[in-house]
């Protein structure tokens, strides 16, 4: 009996295995254009913005797209103020 389990656990597990790492290199974002023309790039292209100037960016966007009612505006204040001093602590 030991050796039927053997003889069937063995195929499987190496099946999953290469199941899993054939995934894991399908699914990896590997960018190697950037890596290849890294030099060709200018300064300019390459920054992006702050942390702070996205999460502004991103509450005047739910603003325009939620309706808060009065009471669901307090809470918006307060997560709007958590999302500010997590992009500062961010950009620090």
């Amino acid at each position: 009996m030991k050796r039927m389990t053997d003889q069937i656990a063995l195929p499987v597990a190496h099946i999953v295995m290469m199941v899993a790492f054939l995934t894991a290199i399908f699914l990896a974002d590997a960018n190697l254009s950037l890596a290849a023309s890294q030099d060709k790039k200018t300064p300019e292209v390459m920054s992006r913005p702050s942390a702070v100037d996205h999460a502004e960016a991103r509450i005047k966007e739910l603003q325009g797209v939620l309706n808060l009612t009065d009471v669901q505006k307090e809470k918006w204040n307060t997560l709007t103020q958590v999302m500010r001093e997590n992009a500062k602590e961010m950009d620090a």
